[in-house]
C-alpha cells in the first residue's frame, strides 16, 4: 500500500517539474538558459522513480 502512494506521490511531483521546465523553455529563463536546465529533467526523473 505505502509503494503504490509513494508511486502516486512521486508521479504528481514529476509532472509539476515537467509544466515547471515547459514553463521555463516557454518563458525562455533568465538571458535564455532554459535549455540548459531542461536537460536535467531526465536525470531528476530517473532518479526519482528508480
Amino acid at each position: 500500500m505505502k509503494t503504490k502512494q509513494i508511486d502516486a506521490i512521486a508521479l504528481i511531483t514529476l509532472v509539476i517539474v515537467f509544466v515547471m521546465c515547459l514553463a521555463l523553455v516557454y518563458t525562455g529563463g533568465k538571458e535564455n538558459t532554459a535549455l540548459y536546465w531542461l536537460m536535467f529533467y531526465p536525470v531528476a526523473v530517473f532518479a526519482i522513480l528508480v
